[in-house]
């Protein structure tokens, strides 16, 4: 049998890249590969989800560095299999393509009216000669003003 009849978890710079860009899909293809022996196989999940449970804790400053190092890196070694096709290439650009196209998106939800979502919303302050109370759902409730 020839390289191109395989499937796709049996090519390893696809189940790598899968691994990165949507480790669900990747620990399915780990699983079923053959590349690996079992005490590999887990090795590698264990790996990736600690990896995941890292980049989760970091916040936003994690999966913009997830997308801007991770993903390249996946796509880089991806590329580097000449048996991989052009479309399969393509694929795996365009899915970090939007991902990061997501990432930018998520950056203006929630920065109208100085609202930061790092910090409490719970604040006093003044505009127009007002006092304004806000709780820390960023509600107003008070106002006083002169």
């Amino acid at each position: 049998m020839t390289d191109r009849f395989l499937v796709w978890y049996n090519h390893r710079q696809h189940l790598v890249a899968w691994l990165v860009f949507l480790f669900p899909v990747g620990l399915f293809g780990l699983w079923k590969t053959s590349l690996w022996n079992d005490r590999d196989k887990i090795r590698i999940a264990i790996g990736v989800f600690i990896a995941v449970a890292v980049i989760a804790a970091m916040g936003r400053s994690g999966q913009w560095l997830f997308a801007l190092l991770a993903c390249p890196a996946a796509l880089w070694y991806l590329w580097q299999d000449e048996r991989v096709t052009k479309n399969v290439r393509y694929l795996f650009a365009g899915i970090l393509a939007a991902y990061i196209l997501v990432l930018l998106g998520m950056n203006d939800v929630g920065s109208a009216a100085g609202y930061n979502p790092s910090s409490s919303c719970s604040t006093t302050f003044t505009r127009n000669g007002c006092t304004y109370y806000r709780d820390s759902s960023c509600n107003v409730i008070g106002r006083a003003c002169n």
